[in-house]
């Protein structure tokens, strides 16, 4: 009886336990942009972010590529990103645009200067992204280029 009893209350964790995403290894090396906003064709200004409403976005952007399936189906082996991402505010809201490449291996380029370009169909699939963070923390648009299936509009490509 112990061993019934056992058995169906182990059955009923496993039915009932939700399965969290898969760990990914990633390495995402973070640059706040302070050069020219309209570089990236945005009709906007540059908003400085607090540093509470920068590390909530931070953590949400973390969270949001790990759970990617894009990503989880090609970081096997690990991606290390440089990530661009610099406030600005419109239609009375403040958001947080976030640029990713794993493209760059010039340690040179300065990307709190100069603006990232990001591959429209990178080597390798979730290379190059774009996403933003809204002003309650949550990440929009989360837009992976080169996405097989997926038509890419100019705005992203920093052009």
């Amino acid at each position: 009886m112990k061993k019934v009893i056992a058995l169906s209350i182990l059955l009923l964790l496993v039915s009932c336990a939700k399965k969290g995403p898969d760990f990914v290894p990633l390495t995402l090396n973070w640059f706040v942009y302070s050069g020219d906003i309209f570089a990236f064709g945005k009709e906007v200004a540059i908003e400085p972010v607090d540093d509470a409403f920068s590390t909530k976005c931070i953590i949400a952007m973390t969270q949001a590529l790990m759970e990617a399936p894009t990503i989880q189906a090609h970081a096997e082996d690990g991606m290390e990103f440089n990530v661009q991402y610099f406030g600005y505010h419109r239609s009375g809201e403040t958001n947080i645009q976030f640029r990713g490449s794993c493209q760059y291996s010039d340690n040179d380029i300065d990307f709190e200067k100069r603006p990232m370009i990001l591959d429209p169909k990178p080597v390798r699939e979730g290379c190059s992204w774009s996403a933003r963070c809204t002003d309650s923390g949550k990440i929009k648009d989360l837009d992976f280029l080169g996405s097989i299936g997926k038509v890419q509009r100019k705005k992203h490509l920093g052009q």
